[in-house]
């Protein structure tokens, strides 16, 4: 009988055929792994055709035993078993080759969102390997009126040496402390933790421009580099001496300058020197505000090409609507001034960077916003701005660890910062390292006590640990340096937890009063509306506690129709179902939220408004996912900090 069953099997060639199956199935499998690794494709589409390819290899059976009974085979054994091992020899052949120069594919959080920064270089690299330069505000040699023009070229220096990912570059706004120095040059390299620093005198007068600029080592005192640029003064002429002192501080440095990098250095100068003095002026302009846009329009009324003015009028739109509640339009208005710019010049940073900020300040969209500000990062790495973007946009989609990435590179650059100590206190104490998010936060208030962000995470540090006094000690610290509305917001939230409901009513007044129309969200403050709402609920006024809840709604449902993707819109919308009792509604929006990256698990665990639904089984479940995908990205959040103690003793780093 079993002799017979043999036979049979090896007349239909059966064990052929399956082998053959399976070399096609895995070649299958190598190449949707390479196909889906460059188009994002999420974990559910490879399990599915993982299923179908089993599914299928049972059917391949059927059809081989079916075909062999009607004896319509017609590729022999040898043949089938050639054509199995062709297939594996493609499928290694990919294995090999498919991936990015062999390089290892980087890991995914459970969001199913890669953590894979838009690395130029390692971050190792950036922060000890790299040779690193501190490049001086340039002197003044002329008058008071050259002031505005000097400031702009040092930023166009900096802006060029910035594309170099094989050099860390400090950032203008740490080497202007040193405008008026009384330190020695090899002082200020200690401090900064750099190689060398330039510094450099600009006269300007008549026709003709004179430059001198030199580059010393930080350790002896030796001069590196030096040159003198005496030339007729035009915008063409500033623009070539930014390129030509970037390469030469790259050579002198020993810096990798890639074909690419070399390429972007050559950018398209303006055709009016005035033009370009009107966008030096508007450099000297607070962000955001009317004066800074309006000298970039007097920058594109004498030359309407010049990409650098569009991209700053697109950044300047972009921020009035973040910051200071301007309306929406003018995002629209900042997208197509930024797409105008990219026309003029495709590799221009600053006008990605400005697409990134439109698109999450008009309408919540941090898909794009993300995907821009990786693209600004990788035109420009060693720009701090660009990285703290890529920091805060990540960290909205649930990759806290490319965010920690992203700010140490930010913190490399601009070594003196509070605020991005801040944001990185606010990750690790969310991640559940209370003592390393002590430890930044305390380093950012000794360089500015008053540090707006600093005082808020250190608040909010404080009561992830259950330290509610202290909490509210430092909240209202905060709002006594700084009367906004966001930490009138947080405030009342705290005064609530501790069950101070006047208190919690007397600071979300304020917030209505500061921004009446406010609906600033963030993963441990809730809207204006919500905030006073849910404290006049607690206090018995739930009349006016849905009408403003109602308002609340009314915004949020807007930015959804906006197409908001972000996880705080869909928390704040679970926020006001919870404060209303509707655990359903409420469980929804945090899966939606969950979905969209939210993670911040903690505060949905303390946070009063939750009360009413916290305990049900959905919510919990939810806390549940939270929790896990928070504790893999804090392990993973060790490993790194591990590889970085590990570099900087190899370095011998402080």
């Amino acid at each position: 009988m079993s002799l017979s069953l043999l036979q049979r099997l090896k007349q239909r060639k059966l064990v052929q055929w399956g082998l053959a199956y399976l070399a096609g199935a895995w070649l299958a499998l190598e190449v949707s792994d390479v196909v889906g690794e460059k188009f994002g494709w999420p974990d559910q589409v490879y399990r599915g055709f993982i299923i179908v390819l089993l599914f299928g290899w049972f059917v391949a059976l059927v059809l081989a035993w079916y075909h062999g009974e009607k004896g319509r085979q017609r590729v022999s054994g040898p043949e089938l078993l050639m054509i199995a091992a062709l297939l594996a020899i493609c499928g290694i052949t990919l294995r090999v080759f498919g991936s990015e120069a062999g390089q290892k594919p980087v890991p995914a959080d459970r969001s199913g969102r890669s953590d894979a920064t838009a690395t130029v270089v390692p971050l190792r690299a950036l922060l000890y390997d790299n040779p690193s330069v501190a490049m001086l505000p340039l002197r003044n040699l002329g008058g008071e009126e050259d002031e505005a023009f000097v400031e702009g070229l040092h930023d166009d220096i900096l802006s060029a040496l910035q594309k170099i990912g094989g050099l860390t570059v400090i950032s203008g706004t740490s080497v202007r402390r040193y405008r008026d120095r009384d330190a020695q040059l090899s002082e200020i390299a200690r401090d900064l933790r750099v190689d060398a620093v330039g510094e450099g005198t600009v006269s300007r007068g008549g026709d003709r421009i004179r430059i001198n600029v030199q580059l010393i080592d930080g350790a002896s005192d030796a001069y590196l580099w030096s040159e003198q640029y005496d030339r007729e003064l035009s915008a063409a002429n500033l623009f070539g001496i930014r390129s030509e002192v970037a390469r030469a501080v790259a050579r002198a440095m020993r810096a990798t300058l890639t074909a690419e990098e070399e390429a972007r250095l050559d950018v398209p100068p303006p055709a009016s020197l005035t033009a370009y003095d009107w966008r030096q002026i508007a450099l000297t302009r607070c962000p955001g505000c009317e004066e800074r846009a309006q000298a970039y329009r007097m920058a594109l009324e004498a030359d309407s090409g010049f990409a650098q003015a569009w991209a700053g009028l697109a950044s300047n739109y972009a921020v009035r609507v973040l910051n200071l509640g301007a309306p929406v339009s003018l995002a629209d208005s900042a997208l197509a001034f930024a797409d105008h710019a990219l026309e003029l010049d495709p590799g221009l940073a600053s006008a990605y960077g400005a697409k990134g900020t439109a698109y999450y300040a008009g309408w919540g969209r941090t898909v794009p916003a993300l995907e821009y500000a990786r693209r600004a990062a990788q035109l420009e790495p060693g720009n701090s701005s660009r990285w703290t973007n890529v920091g805060a946009f990540s960290a909205m989609r649930g990759s806290w660890v490319e965010a920690l990435d992203a700010y140490w590179r930010a913190l490399r650059l601009q070594p003196t910062s509070a605020f991005i100590r801040g944001n990185m206190g606010e990750l690790y104490a969310a991640l559940g390292l209370p003592e390393r998010a002590m430890q930044v936060l305390e380093e950012g208030a000794q360089i500015d006590p008053a540090d707006v962000t600093v005082l808020h995470y250190l608040s909010y540090a404080q009561a992830l640990t259950s330290n509610l006094t202290a909490a509210r000690e430092s909240a209202e610290r905060t709002v006594q340096l700084h009367r906004q509305a966001r930490n009138h917001q947080w405030a009342a939230l705290l005064a609530g937890r501790v069950g101070d409901l006047e208190g919690a009513l007397l600071h979300a007044r304020a917030a209505q009063a500061l921004a009446p129309h406010g609906l600033s969200l963030e993963a441990n403050v809730h809207s204006v509306s919500v905030t006073l709402g849910f404290a006049l609920l607690r206090l018995g006024d739930s009349e006016e506690a849905e009408r403003l809840f109602t308002e609340a709604l009314q915004q949020l449902q807007q930015r959804m129709e906006q197409g908001a993707d972000d996880g705080y819109t869909r928390a704040e919308l679970a926020a006001v179902d919870a404060a209303r009792g509707r655990s359903d509604e409420a469980v929804r929006f945090l899966e939606s939220a969950y979905q969209a990256g939210y993670r911040f698990f903690r505060e949905l665990e303390l946070d009063p408004i939750y009360d009413r639904v916290r305990g049900t089984p959905g919510f919990e479940q939810v806390i549940a996912r939270m929790r896990a995908d928070v504790e893999e990205m804090r392990l993973r959040a060790l490993e790194q900090e591990a590889e970085l103690d590990l570099a900087r003793s190899e370095r011998g780093n402080g």
